[in-house]
């Protein structure tokens, strides 16, 4: 699907499509800055804040790995001490 997407935005001369895919690529992670980059029929502008949105859906991404991390810490901290 992320393959068959990239290949169509490539293809497409429609500027609101290649965006919309691109922002639903960049939202699922699968869209790199040189990837942008490469996409001709979007302005410098457009490119810019896909790559700020795509940093940061990687930090929310990051964020909330960390806050599974931490809620299996309180699990195990719980776990714990109802053992003891």
């Amino acid at each position: 699907e992320t393959g068959r997407k990239k290949k169509l935005m490539k293809e497409s001369a429609d500027k609101r499509s290649v965006l919309a895919d691109a922002l639903e690529l960049v939202r699922e992670g699968h869209l790199s800055d040189a990837e942008i980059d490469n996409y001709e029929t979007i302005s410098e502008n457009e490119k810019t804040l896909l790559k700020l949105i795509s940093g940061l859906f990687e930090g929310l991404r990051n964020k909330d790995e960390s806050m599974e991390e931490l809620w299996d810490l309180i699990r195990q901290l719980k776990k714990r001490l109802g053992e003891e």
